[in-house]
């Protein structure tokens, strides 16, 4: 009876000093985790703070050479533009090659786009530029279509001619 009580105690000594063993060798591993994790992250936030120093000198960059073209867009110039792109767009979509030549000003093929505007799930509009020296300014629209999982960009370039907007291009991009 004695030898099985001690082979008990033995097991249950071995069993407590596996689990004691296994506890410390845990410690230590996430010891060294957590000193590799705070060397990754001293690491990481220098990285972060190199990369936030190399946006505000991009920024400051460009925001010298944005320019702020809001007193165009608001003009009547402005909105005709902004019109025009827009009638342009919709007889683009629904393949009115009428009213397509009689916006260009130079007269070239016509190309269609091969969806409609209902088949259009999301569309928009962004100005990109004016330069008034040669009264042009340029769009594009941002499409995609439902079929599709990508974005198609249709790129228009008008020049204003005895007072009306005239496509000088178009072109689509996938």
């Amino acid at each position: 009876m004695k030898s099985k009580k001690m082979n008990v105690v033995c097991i249950m000594l071995a069993v407590l000093l596996i689990v004691v063993s296994g506890l410390y060798i845990n410690e230590k591993l996430t010891d060294s985790k957590s000193e590799e994790a705070v060397s990754t992250n001293v690491t990481n936030q220098e990285n972060k703070e190199d990369s936030a120093t190399e946006s505000e000198e991009e920024t400051t960059t460009t925001n010298q050479e944005k320019v702020d073209y809001s007193d165009f867009l608001n003009s009547e110039q402005g909105w005709a533009f902004k019109s025009k792109c827009f009638e342009f767009l919709k007889s683009y979509l629904a393949g009115d090659e009428a009213y397509i030549k009689s916006s260009l000003v130079k007269q070239e093929d016509i190309y269609a786009y091969g969806h409609t505007f209902d088949q259009l799930q999301y569309m928009e509009f962004r100005f990109i530029n004016y330069d008034e020296a040669t009264k042009t300014a340029n769009a594009d629209y941002i499409l995609e279509p439902e079929s599709e999982d990508s974005f198609d960009y249709l790129d228009l370039t008008l020049q204003l001619i005895d007072g009306e907007w005239k496509v000088l291009s178009y072109g689509l991009e996938k």
